[in-house]
């Protein structure tokens, strides 16, 4: 998810002039003093606008990014793959069954690729799985580590992100 550049400004404004307990002005300047200091918009006419709602937050509710823990953020991460086998399937520690069930990956533009959601600043090890059979580590991932089983699984440092998503 992505929050528009305008409404995270305005945040920032609303969030800033809030803290120096000046007023806010989204989107126009305050009219020049001619004393130099601070303007006073003194009493400004009533609103005539009228609003309600939930307040909710989360993914897709139009008021920015996602409330939660970080134990439930996650954020999309990009595995990939050099093309040559028919098939690549990524196993791992990324989901409860991702040894046993494999993600699998498309064939865009001469490159492997899947997009999945990492639980947010947890290691990750992880393995392809080629044309079915084949279990190898990432070639565009040096750091390696012990499997447990005489052979190496690709590591994944914790990964945190700007834009996440809150796992229910």
């Amino acid at each position: 998810m992505r929050v528009p550049l305008l409404l995270l400004l305005a945040c920032l404004i609303s969030w800033v002039a809030c803290a120096n307990n000046e007023p806010t002005y989204v989107g126009e300047r305050p009219p020049a003093t001619s004393g130099g200091g601070p303007y006073n918009p003194g009493n400004p006419p009533p609103s005539s606008g009228s609003g309600s709602g939930t307040g909710s937050t989360g993914a897709g509710a139009g008021g920015g990014m996602p409330t939660c823990e970080d134990a439930l953020k996650q954020c999309p991460y990009t595995f990939t793959h050099p093309a040559g086998p028919t098939s690549v399937e990524l196993r791992g520690s990324f989901a409860p069954d991702g040894w046993t069930t494999g993600v699998p990956l498309t064939l865009v533009n001469g490159t492997w690729q899947v997009e999945v959601f990492l639980a947010w600043d947890v290691p990750v090890e992880y393995k392809f799985v080629l044309d079915g059979t084949n279990w190898v580590t990432d070639p565009n991932n040096p750091t390696q580590v012990d499997d447990g089983f005489g052979g190496l699984n690709s590591y994944l440092d914790g990964v945190t992100c700007d834009d996440w998503i809150c796992s229910e």
